[in-house]
Order: C-alpha cells, then structure tokens, then sequence
C-alpha cells in the first residue's frame, strides 16, 4: 500500500512520540522496581515501554520503506499494548467495586461507629 504524504508525516511524528512514551515508561518502571513494593508493579510499564517502542521502530520502518510487514508487527504490538492495559483497566475497577462494597458494609454494619466516637470525643467536651 502507496502512503501519501500526510499519512506518511503522521506516522513518523506518531513513532517518535510512542518511541519517547516507551522510554519514559521503561525508566519509570526501572525506578519502581528500585524500591521493594515498586518490585510487583514496576515491571508493568517496562514491559508497556517495550512493546511501545518495539511498535514505533516499526511504524518508522513501514513510513521509511513502506514495509507491510513491519506495518503488521507494529499493529500487532499495539493491540498487545491495547489488550493489557484493557486488562489491566479491568481489574482495577474490580478492585475499586470490591473497595467501596467493603466500605458501605463496614458503614452498614456500624464497624466505624467506635473510631468516629472516640476520635470526636475530645473535640467537641
């Protein structure tokens, strides 16, 4: 497939954008993985700056050479960035839900009654 101009000047400005998020993402999650919690989440957006800049060496590589199948990898690659975070997006909202049902039943059930009682009383006596 021919790329005219403009498609091709967007695809490359679009490439050294994601090739810039890549890394940011990858130095981010090095960082993260320094500290000892940052261990279990960091390597998630090292692996998202991976698969990032792997996809824009691609796109630059399809606008260059007009190549099909860098084009293909570089689709592919996106929709592996696209399906993570889509999952990733899920479980957190999961996550979310199960955090406010624990707190409407802990307000339900009165489990914070004590703590609003003796946490006040000094402040109004």
């Amino acid at each position: 497939m021919e790329l005219n101009q403009v498609t091709k000047t967007n695809i490359v400005i679009m490439s050294k954008w994601m090739k810039f998020v890549g890394i940011v993402n990858i130095v981010l999650g090095a960082m993260a993985c320094a500290s000892c919690f940052g261990a279990i989440y960091g390597w998630i957006p090292i692996l998202l700056g991976v698969w990032t800049v792997n996809s824009s060496k691609n796109f630059k590589l399809y606008a260059d050479e007009n190549n099909e199948q860098a084009f293909d990898q570089a689709i592919y690659k996106l929709k592996n960035i696209y399906i993570f975070n889509g999952v990733l997006t899920i479980i957190s909202l999961v996550f979310i839900a199960l955090y406010i049902i624990l707190i409407i039943i802990a307000v339900i059930t009165g489990a914070f009654n004590s703590v609003f009682q003796e946490g006040f009383k000094g402040l109004f006596n």
